[in-house]
């Protein structure tokens, strides 16, 4: 046994070593979803170079059968590891489950075993020929049946991952356009050189030159890791498809600089934001976080647009922060609508509030200058009117000032102490009502403040009181835990509400509201959906359930 290091066993140490310190750049560095399989893949060439390099040091044959089969075996798991880094790269299958990837290791671990023990059964190569040349020994092979279905198999993943990363370098954005250039550009020499020597069309002749080109192969993505974070920023906002959502979306990556920009955010501002430049100014920010619920207004051709600005984190495979999404989302109508309801809530409330003053006044003026009895209980119930007027503006201010963002954050709530206090403040007209709380010690839930689930139980509690014609009213507060939900009833005996009103609340829809009653069942109900609760209605002879529900 003679081993004499050649000019290609040279070669083969040294593109082993380049890949290996790519691998392990790639590793210490990377800190995407991508890093281990694209680890695995340079490990896989180098393991790869080595072992040919090994194998042309010999210049006896047996040694070098053995380790041809040994380098064959090798090279067969790159396809699986490159279509993994493919699939993973390119969004769709950001993470290989355990049991796919078993799958997928069954052929190229079925064919190292087959190719380690060849001698004892040829189905992969036998030797036809082993001759010293000008650059080493080398011997000539001739492929098997195992041989043949394997690189069917290899050839059709290969090919598979180049179509997949070469689709994401079309729909990028530039940055990621240049990533999947380099990557192309690398596996394409590499896939081309072995069909060659498969074929038995190596430039030269037995000698498969694969090994030697992942050198080249490792100086490019070597690139890729250093200048276009190859494995610390994949398009991930693939997963979002930027470019088919009727939203603007402008992508920006962990280091604050924008990487994606899509048709409509580039309309929606003068000059646009550009790829590689940082976020917090262009929208002058602090920070990203700052623009979300913003609002942001443009003129095009004359007309003007207003967005809403909404921020999202992006997030890997592991939960980790990958960059943040600023989606503007196009409210120019329903922010216009607000804008008439404001000034027209401002304009009502300030003339109902001047007239109600003045029709009490002269209410007042008129039963003091009466001398008729019925002419002070007429002006008495006049004067009684313009308060309940007066009351319902103020329930009117409510929905317009209490409404709330189901985006903002959401606290604990002790909603059995809110609803203890509330019940010690409500005024009992007719005063003969009996109120009652039925409740545990204590329930919690997520809700943006106490205040409004206040607000909410008041409005119920007045109504309830406040309507209860029964001969001896009585108002109950239930509150239920369960299912995962806790449940806030409000039950009474009085006459029920319309069957007409109740099914406004149903469907979710507003109608005309006479009396104040259906101002606060408003006021309840919107805070409830707002908050993410239920709201429901259920009313039988024997009075009404008014039920707010939950999660806890």
């Amino acid at each position: 046994m003679t081993w004499t290091p050649s000019l290609f066993t040279l070669l083969g140490v040294g593109a082993g070593a380049i890949s290996t310190m790519v691998a392990g750049y790639a590793w210490a560095h990377g800190d995407d979803r991508t890093t281990a399989s694209f680890a695995l893949m340079m490990l896989i060439f180098a393991v790869w170079s080595f072992d040919y390099a090994l194998q042309l040091g010999f210049t006896t044959r047996s040694e070098q059968v053995f380790l041809q089969g040994l380098t064959l075996g090798v090279a067969g798991v790159f396809p699986t590891a490159w279509i993994v880094f493919a699939f993973q790269h390119s969004g769709y299958v950001p993470e290989v489950s355990g049991r796919w990837l078993a799958v997928l290791l069954v052929e190229p671990v079925a064919f190292l075993l087959v190719s380690f023990t060849n001698p004892f059964h040829g189905l992969v190569f036998r030797v036809t020929d082993f001759a010293s040349t000008g650059y080493g020994s080398v011997v000539a092979l001739e492929f098997g049946t195992a041989y043949a279905v394997h690189s069917m198999y290899a050839y059709a993943l290969v090919l598979g991952g180049i179509a997949l990363v070469a689709y994401v370098g079309v729909v990028a954005s530039p940055m990621y356009r240049m990533q999947s250039l380099l990557l192309v550009g690398g596996i394409v020499p590499l896939f081309l050189s072995h069909l060659g020597y498969t074929l038995g069309a190596s430039p030269i002749s037995n000698l498969d030159l694969t090994p030697f080109l992942s050198a080249i192969t490792g100086i490019i993505f070597g690139l890729g890791l250093v200048r276009y974070d190859l494995v610390d920023r994949s398009p991930v906002a693939r997963q979002f498809a930027i470019e088919s959502v009727h939203n603007g979306l402008i992508t920006v990556a962990e280091d604050g600089n924008i990487v994606e920009v899509n048709a409509v955010a580039r309309q929606a501002f003068d000059p646009p934001p550009r790829e590689g430049q940082s976020a917090t100014a262009f929208f002058e920010v602090d920070s990203v976080a700052a623009l979300d619920g913003t609002f942001h207004e443009v003129r095009s051709a004359g007309e003007r647009r207003v967005f809403l600005r909404r921020v999202s984190t992006l997030g890997d495979h592991r939960d980790r922060s990958r960059g943040t999404v600023v989606a503007l989302q196009d409210v120019t109508d329903l922010r216009a609508h607000e804008q008439r309801l404001e000034v027209s809530n401002r304009v009502l409330r300030h003339n109902l509030r001047n007239d109600t003053n003045v029709i009490r006044g002269y209410a007042a003026r008129i039963a003091s200058l009466a001398t008729d009895p019925q002419a002070v209980d007429h002006a008495a119930r006049i004067e009684e009117t313009a308060d309940e007027l007066h009351e319902v503006s103020e329930k009117a201010r409510k929905l317009v000032d209490d409404s709330t963002d189901r985006n903002a954050d959401h606290d604990t709530v002790e909603l059995v102490a809110h609803t203890e206090a509330v019940v010690s403040t409500v005024a009992d007209d007719p005063p003969d009502t009996e109120l009652r709380v039925d409740a545990p010690n204590a329930a919690t839930v997520q809700l943006p403040d106490g205040v409004r689930f206040s607000n909410a139980i008041r409005n119920l509690l007045e109504n309830a009181v406040k309507h209860n014609d029964a001969d001896e009213p009585t108002v109950q507060v239930r509150i239920l835990n369960g299912d995962g939900r806790t449940r806030v009833q409000v039950i009474d005996n009085g006459p029920g509400i319309p069957d007409l009103e109740r099914r406004v609340f149903e469907a979710g829809s507003e109608t005309p509201l006479q009396h104040s009653q259906g101002v606060g069942l408003w006021i309840a109900y919107l805070q409830t959906i707002e908050a993410g609760g239920e709201f429901d209605i259920e009313g039988s002879e024997e009075g009404t359930t008014v039920t707010m529900s939950f999660r806890n």
